[in-house]
C-alpha cells in the first residue's frame, strides 16, 4: 500500500492539533498584559520547556509500560484502575 502523506505532513498535523487556535486568541491577551517582547518570549520559552519535560515523562512511561491505552493504562497500573477510568472520562469531557 502506498503512503498517503510523508513524515513532514504527519508531524505538521500533530503539531497543528496540539496547538489549535488558542495560540491566536491567547497571544493578544498576553501582548496586552506584558508590555515587552522579551517577557513574552521568555514565558513562551518556559512553557515550551515545561511541555517538553511532560512529554519526556510520558515517553519514559510509554517505554516502561509498552501497551496501548496511554494515560488510562499508566494510572491503572501505577495507582488504581478506578483512577485510570476517571481520568479517561475527565479527558473525554474536558477535551
Amino acid at each position: 500500500m502506498k503512503e498517503k502523506f510523508g513524515l513532514y505532513t504527519a508531524i505538521s498535523i500533530v503539531i497543528a492539533n496540539m496547538i489549535g487556535t488558542g495560540i491566536f486568541t491567547s497571544l493578544g491577551f498576553q501582548v496586552l498584559e506584558l508590555r515587552t517582547g522579551f517577557a513574552l518570549l521568555f514565558l513562551w520559552l518556559l512553557g515550551g520547556i515545561s511541555s517538553l519535560i511532560g512529554a519526556m515523562a510520558y515517553a519514559e512511561l510509554g517505554t516502561a509500560m509498552p501497551r496501548s491505552g496511554g494515560e488510562y493504562h499508566f494510572l491503572s497500573r501505577i495507582y488504581h484502575p478506578a483512577l485510570g477510568f476517571i481520568s479517561g472520562w475527565i479527558s473525554f469531557i474536558v477535551g
